[in-house]
């Protein structure tokens, strides 16, 4: 889901990563701490409680907004798409697999 532990009374940010090799994943840091270069987009800011309830009961995507209005989706290995690559994604699928 994301990296990072989470401390409940503190408030956090998704980063949403893309390495340069191109490996996806979600990290969290704490609001106040800088970003890294490797970031895409982040979400809006969010307790760490709230956070930790989402990715325990994996409703992170029906919940989590993110700043840019993005949308998102997460597949099953935790790495993060678009709505525009998960759409064409589907329509691929639909195409050649059908």
């Amino acid at each position: 889901m994301f990296r990072g532990e989470l401390k409940s009374n503190k408030i956090y940010v998704i980063d949403f990563i893309e390495t340069q090799e191109g490996k996806r994943f979600l990290r969290s840091r704490e609001v106040e701490m800088p970003s890294k270069d490797d970031i895409m987009f982040s979400s809006k800011p969010y307790d760490g409680r709230t956070l930790s309830a989402w990715r325990a009961y994996n409703s992170l995507e029906d919940n989590l907004e993110i700043e840019a209005d993005h949308g998102f989706h997460l597949d099953a290995h935790g790495e993060w798409m678009s709505d525009e690559e998960h759409t064409a994604s589907k329509e691929f699928m639909r195409k050649h697999i059908s």
